[in-house]
């Protein structure tokens, strides 16, 4: 991720309420821990969040793109409730291509390598959830579970000025420091929820 993104992020952040933090801090717990329970809510909110992005990113007047907003996260919920399996593959391979480009570009800025790379690992891990639908889920809810709950300690943490201070700088100038956050965070939450399906699976839960 470019440095400069990364600051202008946590700076936006920073200027949140605190209960926002809280809700975000709770929201990601919840997708962390019972992902899988609750995917058939996460995946049509997720989609809901994309299309109001969208629709807010048109070249219009400021009504205009709220009304794109709305019925562009309406239309996409809907359409991933209708298609739930093909839905999650599609939001586990966006999430995958993404974090592969933003791998790649730290050691080449040619698009054609970020792209081929992304889109290769977007194919892949299509093609992988519906061989492995569970895990892709647990998967899916752990990585937005953890980018929920990093944003909302972001914005917690930011409530007290000398934390606050160290935590950016060390966010800022460690490169490896965010994106081992959430790799911890999701692969703990990847194993929470695959063992308890496992063990459900199993006939020793549930």
């Amino acid at each position: 991720m470019n440095l400069f993104s990364l600051q202008v992020m946590l700076d936006e952040l920073a200027a949140r309420e605190l209960i926002l933090g809280l809700f975000l801090m709770g929201a990601g717990l919840v997708f962390i821990i019972m992902g899988f329970r609750v995917f058939k809510v996460i995946i049509p909110l997720s989609f809901g969040v994309i299309g109001f992005v969208i629709g807010a990113c048109m070249p219009l007047s400021f009504v205009m793109q709220m009304v794109c907003a709305c019925v562009f996260a309406i239309g996409l919920a809907v359409v991933s409730i209708m298609t739930i399996k093909i839905s999650v593959a599609v939001l586990a391979g966006a999430w995958s291509g993404l974090a592969v480009i933003l791998f790649v570009s730290l050691f080449t800025n040619e698009e054609y390598a970020l792209y081929l790379t992304g889109g290769f690992a977007f194919v892949a891990v299509v093609s992988l959830s519906f061989i492995s639908y569970r895990e892709i889920i647990a998967f899916v809810t752990s990585l937005e579970g953890t980018l929920l709950a990093l944003a909302g300690m972001v914005i917690f943490v930011a409530q007290f000025v000398v934390l606050w201070h160290h935590l950016r700088d060390l966010l800022l100038h460690t490169p490896i420091f965010a994106p081992f956050l959430v790799i911890t965070g999701t692969v703990t939450g990847y194993y929470l929820q695959v063992t308890e399906l496992r063990q459900k699976k199993t006939g020793i839960s549930g």
